[in-house]
């Protein structure tokens, strides 16, 4: 039970490092490239991470879940995923050009073929991570983490440097690889081995084929609309959604890893004992609103003030996006959690349904909003993101015994005093004199919005604060006296 928290707060952590490293560097990315060379990466991105995650099939969570891993597993996901690795990458050098005319993007060939580069790379990562999480070597994979970050910060840095435009978030990609897969070689003292075995491979692939399905569908359903925008309205218009797309998504980076951890593992133990994970579950999903909420509506509020601010000028297309994917940020961070719990209770079949039938809503609502711009994808991508958490949470609810009444309790203050929070900044930076400086504005902001935040939950929602800190005391001492 330690070890688990312990992990989950060590990679939380390191990815709460990640999220603050690319908010640091996004203004230079932001101002010395610009938001066409954003939309030309954003463009090539899907279809190199859609084939890396073909290329791993599912087989890492094969490595941590079978009973004992033996050296022709390893072997097989090594030789499996490199060789399907490569296929891709020859792949792609065939057919880069006529893609690229089709989406009328000249430099789409020339990035295609070197963002492919990762693949290979990625796909040697893949055993020895799986090696690391199964033996629950947490320090090595936050470790992994921050290496990547220290690799990413030096391929772009020296591709601005050099001024290299687009290919300096090329460099980005691939100093990142190369640093994790290092930190992952070592820690796992993985060597690898050209041992290929049919027999493990067709074992193991019902089970990863079972992941990838999801995780195919739930791609599509999540980069389609970059693929979209950028064929139809320019990488332009591209570069501004993306980076509204990525910026609502930072505090489900931060939180969601550690989130499925926690929920997954505890119930999962729940259900072995014969315990309701119910308290648990109302628990989390209660502070997950209580961090994220504010934080998604606070970078919303004041984004008309942060993006020109940070980003610069030509940015400000963006912070009406950020307004209009509210929604798909909190979902993301709530489905985060209802995954873990459907997972731990062996319903993947539910995970799986909840992904698909979003996934096809997701994608309909981008098919019918790119005739009339990316404003109407926004609209659609946010409102049908609210399709996952509500499919999950009937089944959630149904077989943990969840009423309605005390989701609307667990969930309901934050809410209602982040939404207060958001109108107040707003009335507050209109009211504010046009001669204040812009940054000055933005930080008034913040701190007014904060502090109203605090205020509310601490006057009108005291005694379910109460309430929460009594719980987690409880928890803690359980934990201790466990140990």
């Amino acid at each position: 039970m330690k070890t688990r928290f312990l992990g989950a707060a060590t990679i939380a952590l390191a990815s709460g490092l990640r999220v603050i490293v690319q908010v640091a560097v996004l203004p230079v990315i932001g101002r010395v490239l610009g938001p066409h060379v954003y939309g030309q990466m954003a463009l090539v991105a899907p279809f190199v991470f859609f084939s890396m995650m073909i290329a791993e099939s599912g087989l890492g969570a094969c490595i941590v879940r079978t009973a004992v891993v033996t050296p022709a597993l390893k072997g097989t996901v090594f030789c499996f995923s490199a060789c399907l690795s490569l296929v891709f990458m020859a792949g792609f050098a065939a057919v880069a050009r006529p893609l690229g005319a089709y989406l009328q993007e000249p430099m789409f060939p020339g990035l295609l073929i070197g963002m492919s580069s990762i693949m290979l790379l990625a796909s040697l990562n893949i055993v020895p991570a799986a090696c690391l999480l199964r033996d629950k070597r947490y320090h090595w994979i936050a470790a992994s983490d921050l290496a990547s970050i220290a690799g990413s910060l030096a391929g772009v840095g020296l591709g601005i440097a050099l001024h290299w435009g687009a290919w300096s978030l090329v460099a980005q990609q691939i100093g990142l690889w190369v640093c994790k897969l290092i930190v992952v070689s070592m820690g796992a003292r993985f060597v690898p081995a050209l041992t290929f075995r049919w027999s493990v491979l067709k074992e193991n692939m019902q089970f990863g084929s079972r992941l990838t399905a999801s995780g195919i569908i739930a791609f599509l359903a999540r980069n389609i609309d970059n693929v979209l925008i950028g064929r139809f309205m320019g990488t332009q218009v591209l570069g501004f959604y993306a980076l509204a797309f990525q910026i609502v998504g930072m505090p489900q980076m931060v939180v969601s890893g550690s989130v499925y951890f926690t929920l997954f593992a505890g119930t999962s133990e729940a259900v072995r004992s014969g315990v309701s994970p119910k308290p648990q579950f109302l628990t989390v999903l209660r502070g997950i609103m209580l961090l994220c909420m504010p934080a998604v509506v606070g970078l919303a509020a004041t984004a008309s003030l942060s993006i020109p601010l940070i980003m610069g000028p030509e940015w400000m297309p963006s912070a009406w996006l950020i307004v209009l994917l509210v929604p798909l940020g909190l979902c993301q961070t709530v489905g985060a959690a209802m995954a873990g719990v459907l997972n731990g209770l062996g319903r993947s079949d539910t995970l799986l349904k909840a992904e698909l039938v979003s996934s096809i809503a997701t994608i309909l609502a981008i098919l019918g909003g790119v005739a009339l711009g990316a404003d109407a994808v926004a609209i659609g991508v946010s409102l049908t993101a609210l399709t996952f958490p509500v499919i999950a949470m009937r089944v959630i609810a149904r077989q943990c015994g969840i009423r309605a009444r005390e989701v609307v309790q667990a969930i309901g203050s934050p809410i209602a005093a982040s939404l207060v929070m958001g109108a107040a900044i707003v009335g507050l930076e209109r009211s504010l004199p046009d001669t204040l400086p812009r940054l000055a504005e933005f930080m008034i902001c913040v701190a007014a919005g904060a502090l109203l935040y605090a205020a509310i939950l601490s006057l009108v929602f005291k005694d379910r604060l109460l309430a929460d800190m009594g719980e987690i005391r409880f928890v803690l001492r359980r934990q201790k006296g466990n140990a």
